[in-house]
């Protein structure tokens, strides 16, 4: 398939006009009419994970958080962006980045999912689109009521880390939770808003 075929299905579902004003989403690099077969999938585009995406054979690669957030002057081999911005194109890689539109219109609700709420809603509103309210974050409560301790190992396991770091008495009761992506310190007055524990 055509690079533009999947962007354009991805911008269907999670369209660049979602993001917040501040980010760049969409196509960053590359020619979209380029044939592609192989779509290497990453957090961040770093000179490692380009050079893994290459040794796999990769035409394309989606990140989550864009590699190019503000004007570029100059794109050569002396800087670090400028680098895989001339990698990508020497390789023929399409380069496209979903990021606070897929907070907003998929990471919210797959990590309220993940987090096991339910009656879920918007944590903190940014728009309204096709008659719903969007925004990033969710608040939801959980299944029945638990200690921070329970609620935190079944966060570790639900989302299958290794570690989890848990701010506040562990013997206190959780009802009702919040959950963001990112790193959500600019919610907190949302979070004491919604109620929750």
């Amino acid at each position: 398939m055509k690079a533009y075929e999947l962007t354009s299905w991805l911008e269907k579902k999670y369209p660049s006009d979602a993001a917040e004003d501040w980010d760049n989403v969409g196509l960053l690099a590359g020619d979209d009419t380029n044939e592609i077969s192989h779509v290497f999938l990453a957090l961040d585009l770093t000179e490692e994970t380009l050079a893994e995406a290459i040794e796999d054979g990769a035409d394309m690669i989606i990140t989550h958080h864009p590699m190019i957030f503000s004007g570029i002057k100059k794109i050569n081999n002396h800087s670090f962006t400028g680098r895989k911005i001339l990698t990508l194109i020497q390789k023929g890689i399409v380069y496209y980045a979903m990021h606070t539109n897929y907070d907003v219109l998929g990471m919210a609700d797959l990590s309220a999912d993940y987090t096991k709420m339910h009656d879920t809603t918007v944590l903190s509103v940014t728009e309204e689109r096709d008659g719903e309210v969007q925004g990033f974050g969710r608040v939801g409560k959980l299944s029945r009521e638990m200690t921070l301790r329970e609620y935190a190992q079944l966060v570790k396991e639900s989302l299958k880390l290794n570690d989890v770091k848990v701010y506040g008495n562990l013997d206190s009761m959780v009802k009702c939770a919040a959950v963001c992506t990112g790193s959500g310190k600019s919610m907190i007055k949302d979070v004491i808003k919604a109620g929750a524990d």
